[in-house]
């Protein structure tokens, strides 16, 4: 059984990964703002700031992230590339809209004030 849940945990967060690595592709979009928004991003800045501590232990932690992020960002190169080439003017308001469409989740985010700088 805890086989089965550590499987769906690295799927789920490969799949958390996927948007990382579109937004390293998409101008003016974050990979640290979509941390945030899908609650990550303390999860992810923890394991790289322990990665001395404990390689291992925080290399499997970013390792489905990284996989995700790979994925992604290949993916939406390519889309990106196809899109410029049939419809720049509607791709380019997409960009614009994910980026106004952000700005709601990392406003409530900075209000709670919750931070890796506070659970150390």
């Amino acid at each position: 059984m805890e086989k089965e849940t550590s499987k769906k945990n690295f799927l789920i967060d490969t799949l958390k990964g996927l948007p990382l690595g579109v937004s390293a592709a998409v101008p003016g979009v974050s990979a640290g703002t979509i941390a945030i928004i899908e609650k990550c991003y303390d999860r992810i800045i923890s394991s790289i700031a322990d990665l001395k501590k404990s390689f291992k232990v925080n290399f499997l932690s970013l390792l489905p992230f990284l996989l995700g992020y790979l994925i992604g960002g290949a993916l939406a190169l390519l889309a990106i590339k196809k899109g410029y080439e049939v419809a720049p003017f509607c791709l380019t308001g997409l960009f614009a809209g994910f980026i106004i469409g952000s700005l709601p989740s990392i406003t409530v985010e900075l209000h709670k004030g919750n931070s890796i700088k506070e659970k150390v």
